[in-house]
């Protein structure tokens, strides 16, 4: 009988190593990572396309002013614009300087929509004469879509605490004394509602102010 040659397994030739397996390793982490960019990618797409549902509080209130010009200017010449309206004083306190200061950058984000305005009223009428809002105007405005306007100081008041749920300070029929002080900007649609309060101090509620523009255009 043939004798069975016996190999020894530490004289045995080594397997050789799979050469492959570092690149397939490689290859399956940039496909797990690949997969998690796309979801997370589609998510933040999602977020940014994301409409917010604006409230419709109530109709912006109806009045009948003066612009800066002289010439008469009320409700009626708002109709089929989306504005925002707010209170200041000439840049005579801080709450007007900082609201002021607000509406200067939204001009930027309306330059592009006609349908657009910043309409701001006069919290000492009596004082802020239509010249004297034209010289204002002439250092904060670039173009015709902000509106300054004045005018009797029970129609302005009727305006903010009737028409815009404003607080109003009890001594507000004192023609020595500006109106209220206050920093809200207000949101009206194309179709007359008022759709939004947003706080001048808080940079972020401005932000979403100038992205909700937009939707009141609609």
């Amino acid at each position: 009988m043939g004798e069975t040659l016996e190999i020894d397994d530490d004289m045995a030739p080594a397997r050789p190593a799979n050469r492959w397996f570092p690149a397939l390793l490689w290859l399956h982490v940039v496909l797990v990572l690949f997969a998690v960019a796309t979801v997370y990618y589609k998510a933040d797409r999602a977020r940014q396309t994301e409409v917010r549902s604006l409230a419709v509080y109530s109709p912006a209130p109806e009045f009948s002013l003066q612009d800066s010009d002289g010439t008469p200017f009320g409700s009626e010449d708002l109709r089929g614009y989306a504005w925002v309206a707010s209170f200041a004083t000439a840049g005579e306190d801080k709450e007007s300087r900082l609201v002021v200061l607000r509406l200067e950058e939204l001009q930027n984000v309306i330059a592009n929509l006609p349908q657009a305005k910043l309409v701001t009223f006069s919290r000492f009428p009596e004082r802020e004469t239509p010249a004297r809002l034209r010289e204002y105007a002439r250092k904060h405005r670039k173009t015709g879509q902000w509106v300054f306007l004045t005018g009797e100081r029970a129609e302005i008041g009727r305006v903010m605490s009737a028409g815009f749920r404003l607080p109003r300070a009890p001594d507000w029929e004192n023609p020595a004394l500006a109106l209220n002080p206050t920093n809200r900007l207000i949101l009206v649609d194309r179709a007359g509602n008022i759709r939004g309060y947003y706080d001048a101090t808080k940079i972020e509620e401005v932000r979403q102010l100038a992205q909700d523009i937009g939707q009141a255009m609609q």
